[in-house]
């Protein structure tokens, strides 16, 4: 559904015509026409509008949720910080305060995490390369209770290297393995539409950079079993 036919389906529910739609938003008739035939979206200053009779934006925009604010307990944050970034552009001060506190509480999650990550460096004596503490980074970022599994996987990765060293050895590299990283994703493909669950791209990517290493770690593992090991940790 389109968000002109969520447009008709609140008139419907509110008993409106279009023109009386439009008295009330205070938007002009062509233009709420033009919402309704899908010309165009709504603009910052026309959603605003919307949600000041009551319709839940985000509802509107994406079609999850309730239709009306009231029965909506909270929008979802990424629309919500998308819809008060338009409304801050049109000059709402309290839209702008929300953007500054979500700015300031992200800032301040930031500092928490890089804090935890060099405590758990720190405990194993151990300087994570870089594009794995970026994944770690990202994982930590997006749920704090990936946490105990980075703990894990930094605690094991530090273990192996003491083992290398203790033999006086250097620390292997090799090329990726390409194979083993194609069985990955295949491998967490299947198991998540089993499962029926999604992940971002993002998480996606880095939840397979996680299982790649600790695959590296143990070679007599396979990706099927290491993808549903993972997936009973974090799922």
């Amino acid at each position: 559904m389109t968000i002109g036919a969520r447009l008709k389906e609140w008139r419907a529910v509110k008993k409106l015509q279009q023109k009386d739609a439009s008295t009330i938003t205070g938007i002009s008739f062509r233009t709420y026409q033009n919402y309704e035939l899908d010309v165009s979206p709504p603009g910052s200053e026309s959603l605003q509008k919307l949600i000041e009779v009551g319709i839940n934006a985000n509802w509107l925009m994406t079609g999850e949720g309730p239709m009306l604010l009231k029965d909506a307990q909270q929008l979802a944050p990424e629309l919500q910080a998308g819809i008060d970034f338009a409304l801050a552009f049109s000059g709402d001060k309290e839209a702008k305060r929300r953007i500054q506190a979500h700015q300031e509480e992200q800032t301040a999650k930031s500092r928490q995490i890089e804090a935890d990550l060099q405590a758990i460096e720190q405990k194993e004596g151990l300087q994570l390369p870089q594009l794995t503490r970026m994944n770690f980074r990202s994982l930590m970022a997006m749920d704090q209770d990936y946490t105990p599994v980075i703990r894990l996987a930094v605690k094991e990765l530090a273990e192996f290297i003491r083992q290398i060293e203790a033999k006086s050895a250097p620390i292997p590299t090799s090329p990726v393995d390409y194979k083993l990283l194609q069985d990955l994703i295949e491998s967490l493909e299947s198991e998540l539409d089993k499962r029926n669950l999604e992940l971002t791209p993002a998480r996606k990517a880095a939840v397979i950079q996680l299982m790649y290493e600790y695959c590296k770690l143990e070679d007599d593992v396979s990706a099927p079993a290491m993808v549903d090991r993972f997936l009973k940790l974090v799922a």
